[in-house]
């Protein structure tokens, strides 16, 4: 081969090699930059991210807490599970969950609430995302409702229709309820959903437990350096729950996705993405945010109420609470809202899972049975001496009671399951009417006079209402002691109820809170059928 050849030969060699070289070189940092690129981020890491670049300072408070709960120096906010039952409302909800709700709501007038916005692109305003409403129960355990506003059903169901009257039965006259600032505001935010309109959020009675913790964290402790005394200091429901209860209110999820439907049966974890080989392991970060989501969304609602409860027992009990000495408090960053600056795409991926795995119903609130009595016995002789029965009464009792009320009482027949009871007529029957052999007023003894008085009383303040004819006195009585209705007497005729209260006051309150929907045949089925699920429920374990 001549030198030319050669030369040749070797200058056309180098030149593939530099060019494949530089081909691999390429390559390289392609990949490079696409592993880069499409790097996975959990969501919580993208949630620190935010929380880091939009709320830095409430993300040092946050973080002085956990310091001091991990050193011991305080407890963390936590709620066992056998203290509440948690029940998301959603278009996946059923219809017996929810009248089971709209029927245990009748029997509850205390509620706490709260409520999460989802964060939109600046200059977008965030976008009302979710409520939590909670069930205060003086003896049984809370529920918790999440009401999961961007995933409802359509407007024209039946489904949405039970939502709304869920709602509209919370938001109840004379119903309190709480919350960390105005309950107003923060509803009025919501009615763009048409779950309830402003007329709805009158009625009820508002608790600004955040201007009340105020008002008593600083008339208990004037000199306490913790102490914001300027009209528009605020303090932090975070700093509330240390400072009465020296426990750490984790908020690290402020600003979460709550837009992106955290029950699993939603089912919006099952986003497409590009990640395949990485499907499991984000399945399983989507459920961790969600299960700190639903924790987080519940301890704020128990957390209001907590907060109310013992300022209502300090009224009266004067409890003192220990100074924790907390500087890191003093100049404590005032809650405003925080206006963010554009936000990446990334926060918009959605994936939920379903926390409690299952759907709960509600336990039966109420049995229905039947009174056991002699159905072959006269009337006249199941009730012998009813009158004689009653238990005497002193004269503070028959004040203001006419001498002519005993009549009203004795116009009609008594079933085997009634009480001597009034009829719908207001008129007086004539002293000459006969009931259970008692010819006139003349021949009633004093005692049964007195004690013919004594149930006029009962029905002085008196409400009236039209009842379904299966339901008996024994389910009523259930039912009003549910609600914490206390009455002085009940009684059924025909298909009217009447209902006998202590005072005007009482007979007002209860009036608004016995709604026009119950006692009527469809409340009556639901109350059936949620009892024949339970008996059957028993006897299958």
């Amino acid at each position: 081969m001549s030198q030319f050849h050669r030369q040749k030969n070797y200058s056309s060699t180098s030149n593939r090699q530099q060019t494949l070289s530089s081909n691999n070189k390429s390559q390289s940092n392609e990949t490079r930059n696409y592993q880069h690129h499409h790097r996975y981020t959990s969501p919580l890491e993208k949630l620190d991210k935010l929380n880091n670049r939009y709320v830095k300072k409430k993300v040092e408070q946050n973080n002085k807490y956990k310091a001091l709960y991990e050193n011991g120096e305080c407890s963390k906010f936590e709620l066992s599970s056998s203290l509440f039952t948690q029940f998301y409302i959603n278009r996946e909800t059923s219809i017996d969950v929810l009248n089971d709700l709209i029927d245990y709501a009748y029997c509850i007038q205390t509620y706490s609430i709260d409520t999460e916005d989802q964060l939109q692109q600046p200059p977008t305003p965030s976008e009302p995302a979710l409520i939590q409403i909670q069930f205060v129960h003086e003896k049984d355990p809370s529920i918790i409702i999440l009401i999961e506003t961007h995933h409802l059903p359509p407007e024209r169901s039946s489904k949405f229709d039970k939502i709304k009257q869920l709602c509209q039965t919370i938001l109840s006259s004379n119903n309190i309820v709480s919350c960390w600032g105005d309950p107003k505001v923060e509803l009025s935010k919501f009615t763009r959903f048409n779950l309830f309109d402003n007329d709805d959020i009158k009625r009820m009675v508002p608790k600004n437990i955040q201007a009340d913790f105020k008002a008593w964290f600083n008339g208990t402790y004037p000199t306490s350096t913790h102490c914001k005394d300027g009209p528009n200091d605020i303090y932090s429901l975070q700093t509330a729950i240390y400072l009465a209860f020296n426990e750490w209110l984790d908020k690290r999820l402020t600003l979460a996705n709550w837009g992106c439907g955290i029950d699993w049966s939603l089912k919006t974890y099952l986003s497409s993405n590009n990640m395949h080989d990485q499907q499991s392991r984000i399945i399983q970060d989507e459920q961790e945010i969600r299960t700190l989501m639903t924790t987080y969304a519940s301890n704020d609602c128990f957390a209001v109420a907590k907060l109310y409860q013992m300022m209502e027992s300090c009224k009266s009990s004067k409890v003192i609470l220990e100074n924790h000495n907390l500087t890191i408090l003093d100049h404590e960053q005032m809650e405003t809202s925080q206006q963010p600056e554009p936000l990446s795409n990334d926060h918009n991926d959605t994936v939920a899972v379903h926390v409690l795995h299952e759907r709960h119903t509600v336990d039966n609130i109420m049995e229905i049975d039947e009174p056991k009595v002699d159905i072959l016995s006269p009337v006249h002789e199941q009730h012998n001496n009813i009158l004689d029965e009653l238990e005497d009464i002193s004269d503070d009792e028959l004040e203001d009671v006419p001498d002519n009320a005993p009549q009203r009482l004795i116009q009609h027949s008594v079933s085997p399951h009634e009480e001597i009871r009034p009829t719908t007529s207001t008129h007086n029957l004539p002293l000459s009417t006969t009931t259970h052999g008692i010819s006139s007023r003349s021949k009633l003894t004093k005692t049964q006079r007195n004690n013919l008085k004594k149930r006029a009383n009962r029905y002085k303040f008196e409400i009236i209402r039209q009842i379904y004819s299966k339901f008996t006195i024994t389910n009523v009585k259930q039912i009003l002691t549910d609600m914490n209705i206390y009455w002085v007497n009940v009684n059924i005729v025909g298909n009217t109820l009447f209902l006998g209260l202590k005072n005007d006051t009482i007979r007002q309150r209860v009036d608004q809170q016995l709604q026009q929907d119950m006692f009527t045949k469809e409340h009556y089925e639901r109350l059936e059928k949620k009892r024949q699920r339970r008996h059957h429920h028993h006897r299958h374990h």
